[in-house]
């Protein structure tokens, strides 16, 4: 890659940022799964509670996620904002795999 003259090839060395920064995310499964399950663990108060299971065909995957009782409110939010803005986040890190997600939340 070239760089322009007086610019650093890696933007977060230019501003004194380090990849130790960054949360960690978890690994295994494709990229929808990963950012469901950081998001989710993320607004969630008891984040080991959460649960996300994984079905595949073809460019499709379909994502169940269950929580705690009170968590699967804060997950869905009101009137559902919360749960079709994770959606929107999930499709959109699928669709960097050629996929499409699907998202369902359910209670256990």
């Amino acid at each position: 890659m070239d760089s322009v003259p007086g610019e650093a090839a890696d933007p977060s060395a230019a501003e004194g940022r380090s990849n130790a920064d960054e949360p960690d995310v978890p690994t295994g499964g494709g990229r929808a799964r990963q950012t469901l399950e950081y998001i989710a663990r993320s607004i969630a108060r008891e984040p080991d509670a959460v649960t996300v299971n994984e079905t595949s065909s073809g460019s499709r995957v379909s994502l169940t996620v269950s929580a705690a009782g009170t968590d699967m409110g804060r997950l869905i939010g009101r009137g559902g904002r919360v749960a079709n803005a994770i959606r929107v986040l999930v499709n959109a890190a699928a669709f960097k795999d050629n996929q499409e997600a699907v998202v369902d939340f359910t209670d256990d």
